[in-house]
């Protein structure tokens, strides 16, 4: 649901599992969800455990993830994803990766990439997914 501007509609607060492990970035990222009017619960993992743990859980309507982690990368975390909930939507959001890193992780499944830059981009991205 996108509304003037690239603005996503609220509606029922999604479920975002946001694979971070900066303070700042996850900050800019809630930020940037709520001034798009995108109502969304998030919860946030660092290391592969924990994204594991949640993904175990379910109940989530999408995953945004960094590619640099403690203990995994976007491409992992990706794999994970993909084994335990296929067709959960992916999208990468990272600061500095090599465009040939993030077309492979695109390649292999994720829906979008949203540089770390540009987080403007993030809600619409996640709207075109979630409508």
């Amino acid at each position: 649901m996108t509304g003037a501007g690239g603005s996503v509609a609220p509606r029922m607060a999604w479920r975002l599992l946001l694979v971070e492990d900066s303070d700042d970035d996850a900050e800019l990222i809630r930020l940037s969800l709520e001034q798009a009017g995108l109502a969304a619960a998030i919860s946030r993992v660092s290391r592969r455990e924990d994204l594991c743990r949640c993904l175990e859980e379910g109940g989530w309507d999408a995953v945004v993830c960094d590619h640099h982690l403690p203990d995994l990368d976007s491409l992992r975390a990706l794999e994970l994803v993909a084994a335990r909930q296929a067709g959960l939507p992916f999208i990468l959001v990272s600061g500095a990766i090599p465009d040939e890193l993030a077309a492979e992780v695109l390649r292999r499944g994720a829906r979008d990439f949203i540089s770390k830059g540009d987080l403007g981009k993030l809600p619409a991205a996640l709207g075109r997914e979630l409508s």
